[in-house]
Order: C-alpha cells, then sequence, then structure tokens
C-alpha cells in the first residue's frame, strides 16, 4: 500500500513498504474517519492498541453495554460509524441490549470483538466464541470472521460501507437487485446516465450524506486555505521578505510553467506533508533571496479526517454545527441551506451512482472501466499543480 499514511521512522520513503494488518488497519480507521475507539479490550485485542497513533483517541469503557451505548451516542452526533471493540463472546453478550438499541436507533456502529488463538480453539477455552457470526445476529446488517489476519482490513471496509449506507436508499435498490433483468436495466441506467441516481426512492437521504462528506473534506480544505493566506501576509512583514529577487522575470515564467504541468508528488515531499500533518510542527521551508536567507516555519491548520457523514434527511441543524468547524460567531461558505437541493452536482450524482451500482452486486472487475470513469475528476491533476504553486 504506498499511500498509506502510516511512515516508518528509519525507512527510506522512496523505497516500496511493506506494511502490516496493524498499520493498514489504522490507516483504514483513519482515512473513514474513526480516530475515536470506544473499547472494553481483552488480551487478546491488544496489540492493535500498542503504541497508539497520537491522532487517535480511546475512550475505555468498564462494561461492554456502556461502550456500545457511548459509540450510539457519538455515530448519532457526529453522522460518522463509530469503531467499538469488545472482549469475545461474553463481551459481545454484555453488549447485545445496546447492540439491539443501535439497531432499532438505525445507527451505524462497527462493532470487532477478539477470539481465542486458533491454536487452542480446539480445546474449548472459556472465552471461545464458537459461532461468532451468529452471536450479533440478527440485529446486525453483516456479519465476518476473517479466516485470515490479511482480510481483517476488506472486512472492516465492507462493514463501514454497509453501516454507512441510507436504509431507505438500499431498500429502493434490493428490488432491482434480486431479479437479474431489472438489474441489468438499472444498471445500464446508472452507467448511461449517473444523473439516473438521484431519480431512486432515498437518493436525497443518501446524497445527503455525500454532500456532508464531501463538505467535510471541503472545510479542512478551506481552513488550510485560510492558514496558508495569513501565513503569506505574515511573510510580507519579515525583512527578508522585501529583498531584491534577482531574474524576476525568470522566475515568474518559470512559476507560470509549474502550475500548468501536471506533476506527481514526490515520495519524499509526500512524506514531509504526512509527517507535517500528523505532528502538527508545521512545514519549514527555506526561503532563499539574491541578499539573505531565513527558515520560516510554516504552520497550517490540520486538517481532520473526515468520513461519510450520516444524517436524517429531515435534520435541520447549520451544515457547520453538524461538521463541528465553526466556533460561536463564525459563518462558513459550506453552511447554506441550498447545498442539498437538486440538481446536485456532477461529483454528488457519480457517488450516488457508485454506491448504487456496489448495492446492486454489481461493483466488480467486470465494469471497472465504467467504475473508473465515474471516478475520474478531470480536474484534480491541474488542482493538485496549483495547490504546490
Amino acid at each position: 500500500m504506498k499511500d498509506s499514511r502510516e511512515v516508518r521512522a528509519g525507512q527510506p520513503t522512496g523505497a516500496p513498504q511493506t506494511l502490516t494488518v496493524r498499520e493498514v488497519v489504522i490507516d483504514l480507521m483513519r482515512r473513514h474517519g474513526m480516530t475515536k475507539v470506544f473499547a472494553n479490550p481483552g488480551s487478546t485485542e491488544l496489540p492493535l492498541f500498542r503504541d497508539f497513533p497520537p491522532d487517535f483517541e480511546y475512550v475505555l469503557g468498564l462494561q461492554e453495554a456502556v461502550v456500545v451505548g457511548m459509540a450510539d451516542g457519538y455515530a448519532q452526533a457526529s453522522g460518522n460509524a463509530a469503531f467499538i471493540n469488545l472482549h469475545s463472546a461474553a463481551g459481545v453478550g454484555n453488549a447485545m441490549g445496546n447492540i439491539f438499541t443501535a439497531y432499532k436507533n438505525q445507527t451505524p456502529l462497527i462493532v470487532t470483538a477478539g477470539q481465542q488463538a486458533r491454536a487452542i480453539l480446539p480445546f474449548d477455552p472459556f472465552l471461545a466464541s464458537v459461532r461468532a457470526t451468529e452471536l450479533p445476529q440478527p440485529y446486525v446488517k453483516l456479519s465476518l470472521e476473517p479466516a485470515r489476519a490479511e482480510d481483517v482490513p476488506l472486512a472492516l471496509a465492507r462493514a463501514y460501507h454497509v453501516a454507512m449506507q441510507e436504509p431507505s436508499f438500499r431498500a429502493a435498490l434490493r428490488g432491482y437487485a434480486s431479479d437479474a433483468s431489472a438489474r441489468a436495466d438499472m444498471l445500464n441506467h446508472l452507467i448511461s446516465d449517473p444523473a439516473y441516481a438521484a431519480t431512486i426512492p432515498g437518493a436525497d437521504a443518501a446524497a445527503r450524506r455525500v454532500i456532508l462528506a464531501l463538505s467535510s473534506d471541503g472545510q479542512s480544505v478551506y481552513r488550510a486555505g485560510a492558514a496558508v493566506k495569513q501565513s503569506a501576509y505574515d511573510i510580507q512583514h519579515q525583512k527578508w521578505s522585501k529583498d531584491f529577487v534577482p531574474n524576476p522575470d525568470q522566475r515568474l515564467a518559470l512559476a507560470k510553467q509549474n502550475s500548468v504541468a501536471l506533476k506527481s508528488v514526490e515520495s519524499d515531499e509526500s512524506a514531509q506533508m504526512l509527517t507535517a500533518a500528523l505532528t502538527g510542527q508545521g512545514l519549514v521551508s527555506r526561503a532563499t533571496t539574491g541578499q539573505s536567507t531565513g527558515d520560516q516555519t510554516l504552520q497550517g491548520a490540520a486538517a481532520s479526517p473526515a468520513g461519510a457523514q450520516a444524517v436524517d434527511a429531515s435534520a435541520t441543524a447549520p451544515l457547520a454545527s453538524q461538521l463541528g468547524g465553526q466556533g460561536a460567531g463564525q459563518t462558513s461558505v459550506f453552511d447554506r441551506a441550498d447545498l442539498f437541493n437538486q440538481p446536485y452536482t456532477d461529483t454528488v450524482q457519480h457517488a450516488l451512482a457508485i454506491a448504487a451500482i456496489a448495492m446492486l452486486g454489481e461493483g466488480g472487475p467486470d465494469h471497472q472501466t465504467q467504475l473508473l470513469a465515474l471516478l475520474d475528476d478531470g480536474d484534480g491533476g491541474k488542482c493538485f499543480s496549483m495547490s504546490k504553486l
């Protein structure tokens, strides 16, 4: 996984990285915004939480029902799935009352539980879960027990996406999925005209989740941009910024050339930006002019990881309060009621179409070309080049 945000200390950043299952799981959780872990763990789960990442928070509960209750409330308040870790067998049993409540609340939760080591399972250890996947049913939408350690990230990814699916949108698509002819017809509609997804019953609630997720990322970009803008103003007050710049015309021409040339980020640059984001220490940039040299530390607002936001379609709270990104008296460019109105943007329509195709069970390699076309954003490379400028 070359783009992992877990960069190991001392390992050359240019070399391919071989990551452990634990590193990939932490990376996956971070990408989906699940950096709070609600748990009552046993010894089986402890290796996952050793050397806990500094941007994660561990919320310990002394009884499993309390853990699930806290996670349920947090998921409803944040709009994103909450991550839970329970002890095996008896721990899940203790939590079942509140798992049932979360099921009735339609709260998105990812519930994980340990299992005794396979080497001792034949001897019926005390806390072994003989039928682990059956224990929480029928009050979960998906129940998996990965056969191999390397299957764990995929199982968690599936669990997250199932938990975050809009119930009414999923129910409308279920009828098409059960009939081969209807499924093929729906698939053709979605591929030829992604906007068709917005006409499916429940699409408005599903679109709201997409918009909240995109807006959350937009909030982070907006805050980071404001910090960069402020840094530019701060630089103007530095003595070295007023020094003479040699060959200004050539340097301006080079800057313009770089702004339109699509360039991939170098691995060492990516590692530096990642380290700055995770540690909060900022980037150190050396500015050289014709007369003097100075070191400037550029501090930017840390972008918080954003997962898809699940908020009821009837919710009327301002978007800024749902994203938790603004203080009292502040306004946001994303705090607009019309943000959720149709017609939706191409990005939202494509996201709805991709979700619908996945729910139809047609998101596999047979339709990879069409799915990649829906994922493609032609302006992405240009935006990245402009951001580097």
